[in-house]
């Protein structure tokens, strides 16, 4: 699988926030502290299920983005549903699974497209005091069909489909400030697509998957050091899949690899504050197993960020007051490199050091509700003294 590898062309630099949402998910708190995920947050749930236990009793609304909602069943069960998420396979690419399937389904039949489909997950928890256990089931599907008559007598029939079932298990460890968690998913996206006619005589081409396996594992630890708490993680995913007609392989073997690591920091500052730094690593590959010719793309990603925010009680009618500030800045570096025959090519682009951009937000709380704003300082984004800056992202939440 990995002695021929042609990875595939690279679609074009990703943002910072784009390929950090990949991984992991962020609401407007997150984004407005600079995407330092490592915080501990309702959107943990995304990232290890095993999580869901700490936030029971909880609805979270991230307006365009996932929407969370944990419900307590007795003192050790919980069961939840993410709306909104994103796929699970990769977009970063653009020969992912998604867009190759679309076009290996298009003769069949048109508008089947898994990209906007955002079918529910459902989390489900159980565990003890220091121990728990969290699952994130999902199923992402898409089916088109196409029916020609002539004078009554079905001509034509096609129908298209994509499917990816899986799941995603995580377990937890705790014991103070120490915590553990540790991940494995499984994924297994295919594609089917049939083409009948009966005119003049009977025949069907069916395209179909000839394997397909997504596969996910992560692990973070968190430690408490001087008062500090220390956490670290990675993050790794792998996609493989392949396609066929009439049950003959007629592609490559596609791969897309993932790979991310991350540390950071988070303690307490002010009498109710919070600050944290940590960076990201991350490389991708997409790859086409093929004899000629060769080729190797890579997206390489150094991620610095960082936020500071702090809680006032009783400021005018909320209960309480949280002023959030935050940086990020990235390093970013692709290459390629090729074989066909004897010849041998590479190229390395320029390493692209981007601003430092700043962020910003504010969050109120009232009673059980809270609502949380990042804010827009980008140039043309705040227009006018009176209107202020404008509203990126807002993120409600409930506890009940």
């Amino acid at each position: 699988m990995f002695n021929k590898i042609k990875l595939g062309f690279l679609a074009g630099i990703l943002s910072v926030s784009g390929v950090l949402a990949q991984y992991y998910p962020q609401n407007a708190r997150i984004q407005s502290l600079g995407g330092t995920f490592i915080l501990e947050d309702i959107t943990d749930v995304m990232r290890y299920p095993s999580f869901i236990k700490k936030y029971s009793d909880d609805i979270q609304v991230t307006f365009t983005s996932p929407i969370i909602a944990i419900k307590s069943l007795g003192e050790n069960m919980q069961l939840g549903i993410i709306a909104n998420r994103g796929l699970m396979l990769s977009s970063s690419f653009a020969n992912d699974f998604y867009n190759v399937s679309k076009s290996r389904l298009a003769t069949y039949a048109s508008g089947v497209d898994l990209t906007g489909q955002y079918i529910p997950h459902i989390l489900f928890g159980i565990g003890m005091s220091g121990f728990n256990l969290g699952f994130d089931v999902f199923l992402e599907h898409a089916r088109a069909t196409s029916d020609v008559d002539s004078v009554g007598k079905e001509m034509q029939s096609q129908s298209a489909a994509i499917y990816n079932p899986g799941f995603i298990a995580s377990a937890q460890f705790s014991a103070d400030k120490f915590l553990i968690n540790g991940k494995i998913g499984l994924g297994f996206p295919s594609i089917h697509g049939s083409n009948k006619t009966t005119t003049p005589v009977d025949t069907e081409i069916v395209v179909g998957s000839d394997k397909g396996i997504f596969f996910e594992a992560g692990a973070e630890l968190g430690v408490p050091v001087s008062g500090l708490q220390l956490k670290a993680g990675f993050d790794l995913i792998l996609e493989y899949y392949a396609f066929s007609i009439n049950d003959l392989m007629v592609s490559p073997d596609y791969s897309t690899n993932r790979f991310s690591i991350y540390a950071g920091v988070v303690d307490d500052i002010f009498e109710k504050g919070t600050w944290s730094a940590m960076y990201n690593f991350q490389i991708r590959h997409h790859g086409e197993d093929e004899t000629s010719p060769i080729t190797d793309e890579r997206y390489l990603l150094h991620v610095f960020s960082g936020g500071l925010e702090n809680s006032w009680d009783s400021v005018w009618i909320f209960s309480s007051f949280i002023a959030r500030g935050g940086f990020k800045w990235n390093i970013e570096t692709p290459s390629r490199s090729s074989q066909t025959g004897d010849l041998k090519t590479s190229s390395k682009s320029r390493t692209t050091f981007s601003a430092v951009i700043p962020t910003i937000g504010l969050g109120v709380t009232k009673g059980a509700f809270e609502l949380d704003l990042n804010l827009n300082l980008i140039p043309g984004g705040w227009d006018k003294l009176i209107t202020g800056p404008g509203v990126m992202t807002v993120t409600a939440g409930l506890k009940f």
